[in-house]
């Protein structure tokens, strides 16, 4: 009786420790500028990273897009469309699986990219390469050269704090925390049940040895 009260102890105490890494990867043209409100560093030489590790279940993401254009005319010209950050709340992310953020009809040309700048829109796959959901961004008037190179976040969304970010869409493809939840609460639920019963079932001995191995696991 006391190995099975212990068993499951340890399992519920195990199961809260568990931690599994989900990967999300991007294009270029994407920057990462925040996970879970955690700003993301920036390489002064060099590229960014195109692969992040994020927690498993639902993730807040700020990003913003971002793409160089040599010019038509001119040596050594070149162009930089930046469009102003968009949080992106990512819906139900398993472990140990990956995820890619990417453009919604990307932009191939400077004009082109001008306009999508102005409101960018993202999608998130699964490994299947299914679409989980698609976020707008707000509507922007591009931001010029200077500004995209050492533009000020802060300032940035200080401008954009009385603007209303359209909602994410999800498609049907998409898990939500409330269902992996409702599972988890059951499953610790029923595991409880069968504690306190085999407390009860358990004699004075056991629950003596019981409560030794407790003490013992807390030191």
């Amino acid at each position: 009786m006391l190995k099975q009260i212990s068993t499951l102890v340890v399992a519920m105490s195990l199961s809260s420790f568990v931690v599994a890494a989900v990967t999300l990867t991007t294009p270029q043209e994407i920057k990462v500028e925040e996970i879970n409100g955690q700003p993301i560093a920036k390489k002064i030489f060099g590229s960014d990273s195109r692969q992040f590790q994020l927690k498993s279940g639902i993730n807040d993401l700020e990003v913003s897009y971002y793409q160089y254009f040599e010019a038509e005319n001119g040596i050594g010209a070149h162009d930089i469309v930046r469009s102003a950050p968009v949080r992106i709340k990512t819906p139900l992310l398993k472990d140990n699986e990956t995820y890619t953020l990417a453009l919604i009809q990307a932009p191939k040309t400077n004009d082109q990219a001008k306009a999508f700048a102005k409101q960018p829109v993202f999608g998130l796959y699964n490994n299947k390469n299914e679409l989980l959901m698609t976020q707008e961004g707000t509507y922007q008037q591009p931001r010029g050269i200077i500004n995209a190179v050492f533009g000020d976040q802060n300032i940035t969304r200080n401008l954009n704090e009385n603007k209303v970010q359209p909602k994410a869409v999800y498609t049907q493809n998409a898990e939500f925390l409330n269902q992996k939840s409702d599972e988890v609460q059951q499953t610790t639920k029923n595991a409880l049940n069968q504690l306190i019963l085999s407390w009860k079932n358990a004699n004075k001995e056991d629950r003596q040895k019981f409560m030794l191995w407790l003490a013992e696991q807390a030191n």
